[in-house]
């Protein structure tokens, strides 16, 4: 797996523009042999994102590990499950850390309109191997 940091519109150009957002991603490898990449948007990674109240580093960790995420096979995205709770690094965690707001940017998300909040989350498994409260529904492998 590749990582690569790339301009705004690299990262439109590559990894599309549905959503009109500065936005990463997972790219798999299209030709036998070829590894998968992941595309940074390089204005997420120097400015970082609201939701994670100006903490880049925390913001970056989360980046990466989201996008890694769907390389190690993790397609699908994870709501925030517990009000007030860690949200789950396969969250989208970029465009909010609420569900009501995720799922008005992407109504066929998995994301309900429940009024969950999550706090900011960089890491897979943050309180250690077995947590299963900051992702619910990811099975290890």
């Amino acid at each position: 797996m590749l990582i690569q940091l790339v301009a705004t519109e690299t990262a439109h150009q590559i990894c599309g523009n549905a959503l009109e957002m500065e936005t990463s991603c997972y790219i798999s490898g299209q030709a036998a042999g070829e590894p998968g990449r992941v595309i940074v948007n390089n204005a997420r990674w120097s400015r970082g994102t609201v939701a994670f109240q100006g903490d880049l580093g925390l913001y970056r960790q989360y980046l990466v590990n989201h996008e890694v995420g769907h390389g190690l096979g993790y397609a699908a995205h994870e709501p925030c499950s517990v009000d007030g709770g860690i949200a789950p690094i396969m969250m989208q965690q970029t465009l909010s850390l609420s569900n009501d707001e995720l799922h008005r940017i992407d109504p066929n998300e998995v994301y309900p309109t429940d009024g969950k909040k999550c706090a900011p989350n960089g890491w897979p498994f943050p309180l250690g191997p077995q947590d299963r409260a900051a992702a619910p529904t990811q099975k290890a492998r």
